[in-house]
């Protein structure tokens, strides 16, 4: 006999959340402290990956490509190109760090709306572009850093989502009302990251609003997420606080260099991670 469906489709998204099991607490109770972000940062490796000795052996980098208007498809088509050519700045971080890459298309030609006169998804297809973020997961990292391809126009409809989900909009209605596919894409990919007990890398702004409105949902589904540095203005900097990520870099990257900064953090976690083990 079939499970019975739910009544929308937020509703499996709902009881997907409810079904997660806790990280191994034991683990990161263990390791030595007093390293300052050092014995912080292992103690979130270990307690999601398991390890008792922690270590990043699989990063992988998934970002995610959008448009919010015609005007802007040729624009997001060249960086996602540029990604797949492994001509981009990430590339060679990317490389030199032993990351995988992977970058996604969400249907760039044919742009959502743009939050502001038109919702950006309706909930079926902002909870199918959930469910194809999960495919992050199929190559089993150890680390996930997430991002968006998006640009300026991406940076800006995170700082719409953020400003909702500051002023109490329901989490998920906003997130299909005013986020777009690349948040979307990418709270799906936090979301099977977590059932899955890998640690997430947050990667620009669109990263930290998809986050935010999971937080705004069920404050414990982030714990397995960190912050690879602060997008900018300053409601990213109040969100940040609000869900206490407090960035692991300052480099200065801008909106066009997706997932550098993340790939850039991979060296600190690893140093992190050999600091503490005996």
């Amino acid at each position: 006999m079939s499970a019975p469906m739910t009544a929308t489709p937020f509703d499996d998204i709902r009881a997907l959340i409810s079904s997660f099991d806790p990280p191994r607490s034991d683990l990161a109770e263990a390791l030595e402290a007093g390293l300052g972000r050092f014995s912080d940062t292992a103690a979130w490796i270990a307690a999601w990956t398991g390890r008792a000795r922690p270590a990043v052996n699989r990063p992988v980098v998934a970002l995610y490509a959008a448009a919010y208007a015609p005007s802007e498809t040729a624009a997001v088509r060249a960086r996602l190109e540029a990604c797949s050519a492994g001509g981009a700045v990430i590339n060679r971080i990317a490389q030199g760090n032993g990351a995988g890459l992977e970058a996604f298309d969400l249907a760039i030609d044919r742009p959502g709306g743009d939050g502001v006169t038109k919702p950006a998804m309706s909930e079926k297809e902002c909870a199918a572009t959930m469910a194809f973020g999960m495919e992050a997961l199929a190559k089993q990292p150890d680390l996930l850093i997430l991002g968006a391809l998006s640009g300026q126009a991406g940076a800006a409809a995170a700082g719409r989502l953020l400003a909702a989900l500051e002023e109490g909009a329901p989490p998920l209605e906003a997130l299909r009302d005013k986020g777009g596919r690349d948040m979307a894409a990418i709270a799906g990919a936090i979301l099977a990251a977590r059932s899955q007990q890998t640690p997430v890398l947050l990667d620009g702004a669109c990263a930290l609003a998809a986050a935010a409105a999971l937080h705004d949902l069920h404050p414990g589904i982030i714990a397995h997420c960190r912050l690879a540095e602060l997008p900018k203005g300053e409601a990213a900097a109040r969100t940040a606080e609000r869900l206490r990520l407090t960035p692991l870099l300052t480099i200065g990257l801008d909106d066009g260099e997706a997932g550098a900064a993340g790939v850039a953090a991979v060296d600190f976690i690893r140093a992190a991670c050999l600091s503490v083990v005996r």
